[in-house]
């Protein structure tokens, strides 16, 4: 190489260098403008958000939305839970500053990068844990020296499930008119009564059924699958359980297992003469199940298979 390459090459580093500092001075000198009151990520424009990603010592979490939905990329790209990604945007837009500290600084754990529609990282932060339920109200950017603390609290689970969509089920249990359980049809005329089964061989005691009923009131699952990811055929054994509700809403749970993993997948149809309350829930609904597998807590699945049609 000449030597009047050389010297250029160098110059273009130097360049290069001297940049990247000024970069970080830059933003240090941002942050050290920032007073009580100001907002905290002012960068940020939350409507022009595509993706954020959170990490976490032992994992990442990475939302990205498409089609103004925001999904989990570590959960298969399964749909990011609606509360808890409403809550995280508007801390983001809404984050003020309550206080700063300069001394007895900790390192704090949590990293948030948040990118726009573009793919540019408009804002890098830490942050750091306020207490057992994983909430923070602590941040700081590298480079700066300060810590400050906001005035509006970041929920941030530190696993994939809590992240996505939940529950599987939420059942109510008065809005029940049959389910079908074991072979039995427990069946009533009006919500005050109590399910009667259309037999008594086999037929669950009522202390066993409201038990089952309660489970599935609030029915949560640790894992998420998309049915072109999933292997069904690692589940050979399969049962099911069928819920008519008075509406004329009609869910088909089909619950598949290995005897050590169970996993469940949800179907709806309706009556003949279904309300408009069943239809409209069909279609705001559907798109959470379709083409979708659940993984439950091994105790549950075993409950649930247990007592499913087989």
């Amino acid at each position: 190489m000449k030597l009047g390459h050389i010297k250029l090459a160098s110059i273009i580093a130097g360049i290069s260098i001297f940049s990247a500092v000024l970069s970080t001075i830059w933003i240090a000198s941002q942050d050290s403008h920032l007073q009580t009151g100001n907002l905290y990520f002012s960068k940020v424009d939350t409507q022009d958000l595509r993706e954020i990603q959170i990490n976490f010592p032992t994992l990442s979490i990475t939302l990205q939305q498409e089609d103004n939905l925001w999904r989990v990329k570590e959960a298969d790209y399964y749909y990011a839970d609606f509360n808890l990604m409403h809550d995280f945007l508007n801390n983001i837009a809404e984050a003020r500053i309550n206080s700063q500290q300069t001394e007895n600084i900790t390192a704090l754990p949590i990293s948030l990068s948040l990118k726009n529609s573009a793919g540019q990282e408009i804002d890098y932060t830490n942050l750091g844990i306020s207490d057992s339920n994983n909430t923070s109200t602590k941040v700081q950017r590298p480079g700066n020296k300060e810590i400050y603390t906001l005035n509006k609290t970041f929920t941030l689970p530190e696993d994939i499930s809590s992240w996505t969509s939940q529950p599987f089920l939420a059942q109510v249990s008065k809005d029940i008119q049959q389910i079908t359980l074991q072979g039995n049809k427990y069946y009533r005329k009006d919500p005050t009564y109590d399910l009667i089964s259309s037999t008594s061989l086999n037929s669950l005691r009522k202390p066993q059924l409201n038990n089952l009923l309660s489970k599935l009131q609030y029915l949560t699952y640790t894992k998420v699958m998309s049915a072109q990811n999933f292997d069904d055929t690692k589940y050979p054994q399969r049962r099911s359980i069928n819920i008519v509700n008075f509406n004329g809403l009609i869910r088909k749970i089909e619950i598949l297992t290995d005897n050590q993993e169970y996993w469940v997948k949800q179907t709806f149809s309706t009556t003949p003469l279904p309300t408009s309350a069943a239809n409209d829930y069909i279609k705001s609904n559907s798109f959470l199940y379709d083409g979708w597998y659940f993984r439950l807590e091994p105790a549950t699945g075993k409950l649930l298979y247990a007592n499913a049609n087989g």
